[in-house]
């Protein structure tokens, strides 16, 4: 039989995901998500089991596994692909969410993730575990990645292929000079933890290495290397 196309859940930026599933232990196998060409924002943009979040989303006990998850110039996580803007232009007022985005007890394994542009700047919108959380805060506790094929055809700068991590960005205010997002008692296998170029829209990267956002990230085990 033909593969049948994953319909994201929040797609449309005036009515992103703002509720609370369950998923009670729960593997999600097979999704579907091949936007390889970009024709639609409305369903071509996320790849994920959700696609757009807002404030006040809570996605927990759940496992994406065996998926297959690609977009142009779009945003990629297994969890969830990207978070909404509190514009008039992304989110209508009498939509917009409170309080924090929340991802517990989630698992991505062994899918296949392709993010298929050449542009750095994009590198912040794909991450295995959820993308780009860079206009909503994001706590996330006692998550795992591991088996992941989870690549990208961008050429950093400095000659590396930019494989995608974890994150893919996270929101960079700070409060007494520690960040407000909380990373903690995570396992990445096979994709590092923070996205070390900080390129793009001027949204927030987490690089281990300058000290910025350090402070979010607890108890963290990655089997690779965190770079400079």
């Amino acid at each position: 039989d033909a593969a049948k196309w994953w319909n994201v859940v929040g797609y449309n930026g005036q009515y992103p995901f703002q509720g609370t599933f369950d998923g009670n232990g729960a593997t999600i196998y097979g999704i579907y998500a091949n936007w390889a060409s970009y024709s639609d924002w409305h369903s071509d943009l996320y790849a994920g089991l959700f696609g757009l979040v807002d404030k006040g989303a809570v996605i927990k006990n759940v496992a994406v596994k065996n998926s297959y998850l690609t977009s142009k110039n779009g945003f990629i996580g297994a969890i969830f692909a990207n978070t909404a803007m509190d514009t008039a232009a992304w989110n209508a007022t009498a939509n917009m969410g409170a309080g924090d985005v929340v991802v517990e007890n989630c698992v991505a394994a062994n899918n296949y993730m392709n993010a298929q542009t050449e542009n750095y700047n994009n590198t912040k919108k794909f991450g295995v575990m959820v993308g780009s959380s860079g206009y909503d805060y994001l706590k996330m506790n006692n998550c795992m990645a591991y088996g992941n094929y989870a690549k990208t055809d961008i050429v950093t700068p400095d000659s590396q292929t930019f494989d995608i991590p974890f994150i893919g960005a996270l929101n960079g205010d700070k409060v007494d000079g520690k960040g407000v997002n909380s990373v903690t008692n995570v396992i990445s296998l096979g994709a590092t933890p923070y996205n070390r170029y900080a390129f793009g829209w001027g949204v927030y990267l987490h690089h281990k290495g300058d000290g910025t956002n350090t402070s979010c990230f607890e108890n963290v085990y990655t089997d690779q290397p965190i770079g400079n």
